[in-house]
């Protein structure tokens, strides 16, 4: 898409994770123990061309989708049919919660395939103008305690998740 248009500066930069399964008690030392592993992932992913390359492929599974009615990467995962998902870090962090997918875990933060996120723009002599101010906004901005807030309410959702099910039970 860099040859079609124009991308901003990174405004975010998010990291693929090795989840697991909490029972397992998984450890991985690095990225090249994986192909010991059954591995999943979601279909035409970024990482999936590197992961390509470690794990032999009878083991690295392929889906559609990361949670549905038909299963997907994390029904799989629960079911022992991999051992691993590869996933990005802050959706399944996210999805965690709205599926409660609380037995499964990161065991792994994969840091050296970062994925950086810019706008995109098509490239026309305004748009480049445009991507020049934003660059400008970017590199000053400082999104330090809007992290710190969601991290606390986060903190909050799961201590009032938690006391919610304990009550339940």
């Amino acid at each position: 898409r860099e040859g079609l248009g124009i991308f901003t500066a990174p405004y975010y930069a998010s990291h693929y994770a090795a989840i697991a399964s909490k029972a397992r008690r998984l450890t991985l030392g690095s990225s090249a123990d994986f192909a010991q592993h059954r591995v999943g992932i979601i279909a035409g992913v970024a990482v999936e061309s590197v992961l390509s390359g470690i794990v032999p492929p009878a083991q690295l599974h392929r889906f559609d989708a990361s949670v549905g009615n038909e299963g997907g990467l994390f029904k799989a995962l629960r079911d022992g049919v991999i051992d691993i998902a590869v996933f990005n870090k802050d959706i399944f962090l996210e999805q965690r919660y709205r599926h409660e997918l609380f037995d499964l875990e990161v065991v792994q933060t994969l840091h050296g395939f970062p994925r950086a996120y810019g706008f995109y723009f098509s490239p026309t002599p305004p748009h480049a103008r445009v991507v020049a101010l934003l660059d400008r906004y970017l590199a000053v901005m400082d999104t330090s305690a809007s992290v710190a807030e969601h991290e606390l309410g986060e903190r909050q959702l799961m201590e009032r998740y938690v006391a919610q099910r304990n009550q339940q039970t």
